[in-house]
């Protein structure tokens, strides 16, 4: 388990950061426009949060090749929405995957489901890049008798930062992960770094690169490393569609992922809940 002392004095000391937070969202969030905010495809989550009454959805799919001809695909639906000035809830579904190996029977199901909670305690300024934390649980709904995930409940705690220069945005992630383990046994303790950067390109286009690795685990699970590239382009700030690659640079990582994804913001809830409400009267 986590070292629970370390993780509430952090929260103490972002609580305490968090007043400049609210401040700088309550003088903007009147004029902040409906806009996508993509969470896929990248592993490192943005810092910022999407704004408050703001709903979004996103779908992906994605395959994978793990080496020795292990095969693995899924899709999932990621609903997002912005429930106060700088707090972002979350939920990603695995409506359905699949995952095949010579010598071994195709397994196929529902996935899991992950729920998280983000919380932006420093907004981005000319000096300082914007900060968050995030908690996540995975729920397991998948079938691990068919051979679909784990079976147990996960936790993750991410710290994330982020910053624009010109039109190139730089975002870093750390991340504890805390996988359960059968028959009550300890967690699986790891960390997860990443790094990417995404540069505006011309006409709606966008070009993301990024890095990231696992360390080895306490179940003594090999750590990996990999890259991902991806292509983003966005018609309008509401809709974004996203394709690219992940690609394995040390063994335990998959040698290769494709994957796509269209991101959609589906309005401003707050707004259209205060209209009404004004018309009612």
């Amino acid at each position: 388990m986590p070292n629970f002392s370390k993780i509430l004095l952090i929260v103490l000391l972002t609580t305490a950061a968090s007043l400049p937070a609210f401040a700088q969202c309550h003088s903007s969030e009147a004029n902040q426009a409906v806009a996508a905010s993509p969470s896929q495809p990248t592993i490192t989550d943005s810092p910022d949060t999407i704004a408050p009454g703001v709903g979004e959805v996103e779908y992906g799919w994605r395959r994978a090749w793990s080496g020795g001809g292990a095969q693995a695909s899924s899709s999932g639906v990621l609903y997002k929405f912005g429930v106060l000035c700088n707090i972002e809830f979350r939920t990603y579904f695995v409506p359905w995957e699949t995952a095949s190996a010579p010598g071994q029977p195709a397994a196929s199901g529902i996935g899991d489901t992950w729920m998280t909670g983000q919380y932006r305690f420093h907004v981005q300024t000319r000096n300082l890049p914007a900060l968050s934390m995030q908690y996540t649980l995975k729920q397991p709904t998948a079938d691990s008798q068919d051979g679909i995930g784990s079976g147990q409940r996960d936790h993750i705690i991410a710290a994330s930062a982020g910053k624009d220069f010109k039109q190139t945005s730089f975002n870093f992630e750390t991340k504890y992960m805390l996988f359960g383990q059968p028959n009550d046994q300890a967690f699986s303790r790891h960390q997860e770094y990443s790094l990417n950067a995404t540069h505006a390109l011309m006409r709606h286009f966008s070009l993301t690169s990024e890095i990231y690795g696992d360390t080895r685990s306490s179940t003594r699970q090999p750590g990996l490393a990999s890259t991902l590239w991806s292509i983003g382009y966005s018609p309008n700030p509401r809709l974004v569609f996203d394709a690219g690659m992940d690609l394995g640079l040390t063994h335990g990582a998959p040698n290769k992922r494709v994957f796509a994804g269209v991101t959609y913001a589906l309005g401003n809830f707050y707004k259209a809940l205060r209209r009404q409400h004004s018309t009612s009267d």
